[in-house]
């Protein structure tokens, strides 16, 4: 005669997540066998409870209890397992002004996922939006970190924080000192928010060649006497530039 059948309770996770499957004795106290096929030929542990771990789909076991003497019939055991978000994403190289746009790479996401997101990673939720891309216009120039909660309807969720820069813009000043035909004139650099390893593109007479790449002050001899106008663009290692 087969022992009254165990009751037991299905689990549902996230995936990554251990599950628990818990069997209740029929009555007859014996011990619970469980097995991934209902034909019982594939023992996979014996005890109670039962924790499996590296699950990523959903997955049927089936449990007997066995006292000894007696076996029960085998009761089907359920664990539901849910997507995992895995947040990342490609953020882009912003100088002041412009916005930092976020790409989104994340994983396991399902319909309707959500995004809470701080922007500067200060405990403050700034937006809740939906998943998907979206930008941020920094109020300055500095280093930042983001800090991104992703909610999938299910219930899995998981917290983004990466750090990201917003580049100052150069401000190009120089001045120019006024001369006698054939001597040479003299530029001062006053430029500030220049990165080490900017790029300087000088054009002394505006004709749009460039005359010198070389940073800081410089000295020009112009062939005739008269006036001219010049120009200096200075680029930043992160490429944001001004003249």
């Amino acid at each position: 005669i087969p022992l009254p059948l165990p009751s037991v309770t299905n689990d549902t996770i996230c995936e990554g997540e251990v599950a628990e499957l818990t069997a209740t004795t029929g009555g007859a106290n014996g011990n619970f066998y469980w097995f991934s096929a209902p034909d019982i030929n594939n023992l996979v542990y014996i005890g109670n409870p039962f924790l499996v771990s590296g699950l990523t789909s959903d997955t049927v076991f089936w449990v007997v209890e066995n006292d000894g003497a007696c076996v029960s019939d085998t009761i089907r055991a359920n664990v539901k397992v849910n997507p995992q978000p895995i947040g990342q994403f490609q953020i882009s190289q912003a100088c002041f002004g412009d916005s930092t746009v976020f790409t989104d790479q994340s994983t396991g996401i399902e319909a309707g996922a959500s995004y809470q997101i701080d922007y500067e990673n200060d405990g403050s939720i700034d937006a809740s939006l939906p998943a998907g891309n979206f930008s941020y216009l920094a109020p300055t120039a500095g280093p930042f970190e983001v800090r991104v909660i992703l909610s999938n309807p299910s219930g899995c969720t998981d917290t983004f924080i990466q750090s990201y820069y917003v580049d100052s813009v150069p401000v190009v000043l120089f001045s120019a000192d006024t001369v006698c035909e054939g001597e040479p004139t003299t530029f001062t650099d006053l430029s500030f928010f220049v990165s080490p390893g900017a790029n300087y593109l000088w054009d002394f007479d505006g004709d749009g060649n460039i005359e010198s790449f070389t940073s800081g002050s410089q000295q020009f001899t112009y062939p005739t006497g008269g006036s001219y106008v010049a120009s200096l663009l200075i680029r930043n290692v992160t490429g944001c530039f001004a003249t």
